[in-house]
């Protein structure tokens, strides 16, 4: 099994993403926060995919095209953030900003089997949890290169450190603790 995540980003496919490396290694986290973490996160980093897009327009793209394709190895989820998916459409077919509402139009639009997870507000919620939990000053607008780096940093800090992140930004620990579930359901099957 391989869990998929399609990710927004600015710059579109590539290797070295912050939210996939904060990812992976949150995962191996709650796998095993002992001598054996390293050997987890290796595991997660075999079977977690990341596929960043470049553009909220091209996450949904993705969703209508490559669905299917994407999930046949496993789960896929796609993250995208609360604050700009909404201009995915015209001004008269906006859905309301509730997530219930994004999730609706999102289905819709691209129907199959995914789960959608929306940044509260976006994914500089995330890095601004991670220059906290790193004791660092919260980044001004930045450059996507730039928000990578605290959280390509935390991905290889403590444990507590990365507990931060996910005590603030819900909507990431919850992304967190489905990729597990997942992962613990597969170790079980592989026993």
């Amino acid at each position: 099994m391989i869990v998929t995540v399609i990710w927004e980003d600015q710059r579109g496919s590539r290797q070295g993403f912050g939210p996939h490396d904060l990812l992976l290694s949150c995962v191996a986290d709650e796998l095993d926060r002992g001598p054996g973490w390293h050997q987890k996160r290796k595991w997660c980093s075999a079977h977690l995919a990341s596929v960043p897009k470049k553009g909220n327009g091209v996450v949904l793209k993705a969703l209508r095209n490559e669905t299917e394709t994407l999930s046949k190895s496993g789960p896929l989820f796609a993250v995208l953030d609360h604050d700009q998916v909404v201009g995915l459409w015209p001004k008269e077919t906006q859905p309301p900003s509730c997530i219930p509402g994004i999730v609706e139009a999102m289905k819709r639009d691209a129907p199959g089997r995914y789960e959608l997870v929306l940044l509260r507000s976006n994914i500089e919620t995330v890095v601004d949890a991670a220059c906290q939990a790193l004791h660092q000053p919260q980044q001004a607008k930045s450059t996507p290169d730039a928000r990578d780096h605290p959280l390509q940093k935390l991905a290889w800090g403590t444990p507590a450190q990365r507990d931060i992140v996910r005590a603030t930004v819900a909507d990431f620990d919850r992304l967190v603790r489905k990729v597990t579930e997942l992962f613990r359901i597969q170790f079980v099957c592989d026993c």
